[in-house]
């Protein structure tokens, strides 16, 4: 299109395309505008606001099944968004905290203050944890290091009133996001499970209900789980097959994961039984 022609393009030097300078520059704007021209709210409130109504833009851009989805915006592509919105958010929250330091120590007994120092501290340990050193070299700690999320909703919540409102939206998007996961991980049985030449895995398995409902085309990706294997480690791969009321993957033996994913294919062919699988996605905008 377009739209993707100008904007898709990457900046030179850079791991962003036009577009997504623009609209975060854009953002940042509206931000800045909002926050000189509101009239109920000092900077020192008004940077607290600020960052409680990102919140509710962070959630939306972290759920796999959210409006953005909808319209047609990958993933993968939301990904970007989502961790600018973080900083965003962290930035914020710093610049906040900063016109109460001199009062925190002071009145570190005030629940107010103690919730507001909690959050910053969650937000602080999530955005460090999620730099792309810790994120590309120690992924775990990465992953479960996001939980502190739940400890930082909390806090903010307890910490202010007018931030219950984004909050509780926030949550209710989660929610709606975590749900319609559930529906569509349920484990299922493949309907082909093979081993193809020396250390390759053919996959067959029927699209879920909600996960019918989106185009697929070769060259996007799902995350599948092997319950069987482990029911914690997803792991993503190239669809294989059109848009067919199923998926085929071709998963090569390159790591411990995928090596015992070839062995597991072949013993369930020579037992003539089908594996469980459970199937997120598919991502990626062709």
């Amino acid at each position: 299109s377009a739209y993707t022609s100008i904007y898709g393009r990457r900046l030179p030097l850079t791991h962003f395309s036009s577009g997504e300078v623009l609209w975060c520059s854009l953002y940042i704007v509206a931000s800045v505008i909002a926050l000189l021209t509101s009239p109920t709210y000092n900077l020192d409130a008004g940077f607290g606001s600020l960052a409680a109504g990102n919140i509710l833009f962070l959630i939306i851009s972290a759920a796999k099944n959210s409006v953005f989805m909808t319209l047609w915006i990958a993933f993968d592509q939301m990904v970007v968004y989502h961790r600018f919105l973080g900083h965003v958010t962290v930035a914020t929250a710093i610049i906040h905290s900063c016109f109460y330091l001199d009062r925190l120590l002071v009145f570190m007994s005030d629940n107010i203050y103690k919730t507001g120092f909690a959050a910053l501290l969650c937000g602080i340990f999530i955005f460090v944890t999620s730099i792309s050193f810790v994120r590309r070299r120690f992924f775990n700690v990465f992953f479960w290091s996001h939980f502190a999320y739940i400890g930082f909703i909390v806090a903010v919540y307890l910490h202010a009133r007018g931030a219950r409102p984004f909050i509780l939206t926030a949550v209710t998007f989660h929610g709606l996001d975590k749900i319609v996961q559930i529906l569509s991980n349920r484990p299922r049985q493949t309907t082909l499970i093979k081993k193809v030449g020396s250390r390759t895995a053919k996959v067959r398995f029927e699209k879920p209900f909600l996960v019918a409902l989106r185009k697929h085309n070769p060259g996007q990706y799902v995350f599948v789980n092997f319950p069987e294997l482990s029911r914690t480690e997803w792991h993503p791969y190239s669809i294989a097959s059109g848009d067919e009321p199923f998926i085929d993957l071709y998963i090569r033996a390159l790591g411990d994961h995928t090596q015992k994913v070839v062995k597991h294919a072949e013993e369930c062919n020579a037992h003539g039984k089908q594996a469980l699988i459970r199937c997120d996605g598919p991502y990626g905008n062709l």
